[in-house]
């Protein structure tokens, strides 16, 4: 067809209409979007202290974005780092660990800003050895004052790293998590070297080892270890009542003000304590005021219990056999009570299951 001729059958071209032109609306035009580039700083009065201090409740990936507006910014970015709390910088990691391709410098740098000024730490090891012992050697400088560490180490060649962790001097509570078999290595290499000045050591231990001598080795280890003077110690183990010189071993901290024992639900029946021996060994808490025992063999002697007269607090898990009817649990609080004025009867919390109830007080 001819260049400029229509078709035969094509539909009739639209006429414009340009008698009556297209009203517009009186309101103003919309402004682009990037119009607030033009326009003068909205922050410029602001001092930059208080610029800083609003930055302190942000997360800080988004910190480290508005690093990049301007050097006022930075400067605000970089003092808003003097106080970052525990929950943010575990989310920053998160987020950095659902990165497909993190940025480890960029990464590792904000870690070491943060941890300079920060009280509580919390760290998972779970970007690998290289990086996470590069993070652990930040954490364990010299000039750290953090006062409470939070650590869940899930290879053997980081023990070795927390060895300066522990000894920081102006640590008071500390809680790690590792697999049993790296127990023996974090007893010898990091344990003994606890700070005295600690108050309070949790330790959490998974995976448990199908050997029970070498379980029982591992735990003798730990306790041989653990430093005398800590006031409350926490122990989670499917393998912590498997020892049979336990209370043998928790005789020797007599400055024990908190103990809480837990065997995440396993119960080892094979295991026998004697009344007397463990009567004998419970004397010497003087101290004692909070007990915990969860996952206790059905015929654990509970007798030996009534020596501790310094308790304020008694939480009693298994022993299903000496606790098993409603009669004997209750005959057991009005012994502990006769023999302890200081602990109340909302104090004491008996059940033979392990599983959490509403009625235990350490629940709320």
């Amino acid at each position: 067809m001819p260049r400029g001729r229509r078709r035969r059958n094509a539909a009739p071209r639209r006429q414009r209409n340009t008698a009556a032109p297209r009203r517009r609306r009186d309101t103003a035009p919309r402004p682009p979007r990037t119009a607030y580039l033009a326009q003068p700083d909205l922050d410029r009065g602001m001092p930059e202290e208080c610029l800083s201090k609003i930055l302190e409740n942000l997360p800080i990936k988004n910190r480290l974005a508005y690093e990049r507006v301007n050097q006022r910014w930075r400067g605000a970015v970089l003092k808003s780092f003097e106080r970052v709390s525990s929950q943010q910088l575990h989310e920053f990691l998160e987020f950095c660990g659902r990165s497909p391709r993190p940025n480890v410098k960029k990464m590792v740098d904000t870690i070491e800003r943060c941890a300079k000024h920060m009280p509580v730490v919390v760290f998972k090891t779970t970007f690998g050895k290289e990086i996470d012992a590069k993070i652990l050697k930040i954490l364990a400088h010299k000039d750290r004052r953090f006062k409470s560490l939070t650590l869940d180490v899930n290879h053997i060649e980081l023990v070795k790293h927390l060895k300066p962790l522990f000894s920081t001097g102006s640590l008071r509570e500390l809680d790690v998590t590792v697999d049993e078999w790296d127990l023996y290595n974090l007893s010898i290499g990091a344990i003994k070297s606890v700070t005295p000045r600690l108050r309070h050591l949790s330790l959490t231990i998974r995976e448990p080892i199908v050997s029970n001598n070498v379980a029982r080795y591992e735990m003798e280890v730990m306790f041989e270890k653990l430093p005398r003077t800590i006031p409350r110690l926490t122990i989670k183990s499917q393998n912590v009542f498997a020892l049979p010189t336990l209370f043998t071993k928790l005789s020797e901290f007599t400055r024990l003000e908190e103990l809480e024992l837990d065997s995440l639900g396993e119960i080892h029946e094979h295991i026998t304590h004697g009344h007397k021996s463990t009567e004998d060994h419970l004397k010497k808490l003087t101290r004692l005021k909070r007990l915990h025992l969860s996952g206790l063999k059905s015929d654990f002697p509970v007798g030996s219990l009534y020596q501790l007269k310094s308790l304020e607090s008694v939480r009693i898990r298994g022993c299903s056999r000496r606790l098993g009817s409603e009669q004997s649990r209750e005959r057991f609080r009005e012994t502990m009570l006769r023999r302890n004025k200081k602990l109340k009867a909302e104090n004491i919390f008996v059940s033979t299951g392990l599983a959490e109830e509403a009625d235990d007080p350490a629940a709320e």
